[in-house]
Order: structure tokens, then sequence, then C-alpha cells
């Protein structure tokens, strides 16, 4: 918008520029003076200024580590109201680490075998949390459990087979939409590890819910100076998302 402003601006200079010129030759007739009318027309430099100083923010951005995807994207900086952060590595350092794992069937999957089977299915995601899962079980030195092929379900989580039992390792919502897995006898559980700020998996076996996995990240130091920055520049909403 701030280039098609200045480009009208520049034709209406060319315009002027050529009328003052014009008018100079007809008094003077002199060739000289006609060409200093046109030295000192700036339409190129109106029609320049704007590209090559978006082209410089963008460059000093990029040295800076932020990528803006273009002119538009500048000019609508001044306007910006809400902030939204990637849940992980942005606010966070992103190196998730296994703080709880919880059996709801001690008597058939403990809570070391249930980390063993998360961790036997989890080694076929690059995901940040499998990284976690399948990190903890080599540092408590867990076997590998033997499991069917894997199917991963982009965002929600796993699915595979467990000595001819359905399993399934994800988000909440995964397993109770997918699978209609009841959470009413685990909430005041799942509500304990929620309030100290873990993020969980949960694990159920012939939609039945067996397990979950307490995941923490760590907070970067600077998070709460950049969000108090933030709200000083005027930003309203900061979202987690």
């Amino acid at each position: 918008e701030t280039q098609q402003v200045t480009q009208k601006m520049a034709d209406r200079r060319v315009a002027i520029t050529l009328a003052a010129g014009a008018g100079v030759f007809a008094l003077t007739r002199d060739w000289n003076r006609l060409a200093s009318v046109f030295l000192v027309d700036y339409s190129c430099a109106l029609k320049l200024s704007t590209p090559i100083a978006f082209k410089s923010i963008m460059y000093k951005a990029a040295n800076s580590g932020l990528l803006l995807k273009g002119g538009r994207a500048i000019e609508q900086l001044a306007d910006i109201d809400t902030v939204v952060f990637d849940k992980t590595g942005t606010l966070t350092y992103g190196d998730m680490l296994v703080t709880d794992v919880v059996s709801f069937d001690p008597k058939h999957t403990w809570a070391e075998r249930l980390l063993a089977i998360a961790a036997s299915v989890e080694e076929h995601s690059n995901h940040p949390l499998a990284r976690a899962v399948v990190s903890a079980a080599k540092q408590h030195e867990l076997p590998h459990i033997n499991h069917g092929e894997v199917e991963y379900v982009i965002a929600h989580g796993l699915i595979s087979e467990l000595d001819d039992h359905r399993m399934a390792i994800g988000s909440r919502h995964f397993l109770h939409e997918h699978y209609n897995i009841d959470f009413g006898p685990f909430e005041s559980q799942i509500d304990e590890l929620e309030e100290q700020g873990r993020h969980l998996l949960f694990i159920s076996l012939d939609e039945r819910l067996v397990g979950m996995i307490g995941l923490q990240d760590n907070v970067r130091e600077e998070a709460a100076e950049v969000i108090s920055q933030l709200r000083d520049l005027g930003v309203k909403n900061v979202v987690l998302l």
C-alpha cells in the first residue's frame, strides 16, 4: 500500500516537472535551465524509496532472527494487538522431560512396563514428546517391547498392536473422540498433574485407559521479560497456541 501511494505521488510529480520545465523554457529559451528543472525532479527516488526501505527492514530483521513475509506484513506490524506463541520451543526450551508415569491398572501394566511400552512405540516418531519418552526409557534401561506396525495420526498420536490388543497413545482429545474412552474415573489424578503444568500423554488398550505419562518443559529465563515488553509496546493479547 505504501508503494502504491508513492508511485501515485511520483506519477503526479512527473506531470508537474514537465509543466514546470515547459514554463521555464518558454520564458527563458535556456536549455541549461530546462535541464536544471529536470535534474531536481525526484520521481524516480520516490518510487525507489519504498522497496529499498522495506528490503532494508527485512534484511535487518533477518539478521535478528525474525522472518518477515513481505511489505504488507511490515505495514501491519504497527496495528498488531495480539501475539500468538507456538507452545513448544518459543517461551520454553522444548527439551521435554518425563516427570510422572501413572498406571491405572497396576496389576497388568505397572509403571515401568507402561513406560517401556510407550517408548517402544514412540521411537517411531520424531515428535519432541516421543523423544522425551524414549530418552526416559533408555535412562531407566527398560527393555524394548515387541509390537505390531505403528500408525502415526498427525497431531493426535500413535496406534499399534500389542499382544493382540489395540493400543493407542496420544492426547486426551484423540483417545476420547476417536475411541470413546472414558476418563471419568481418573479425573482427580489427571487434574492434579495438569495443575502442576504437566503435558499428558494417555495410553489405552482395547478402548480402555490404562495409564498416562506426565512431561514437563522448562520455561526460558527471558520469557516473562519478553511478554512484559510486548505489553508495553501495545500488545493486548498474548496467546499460547
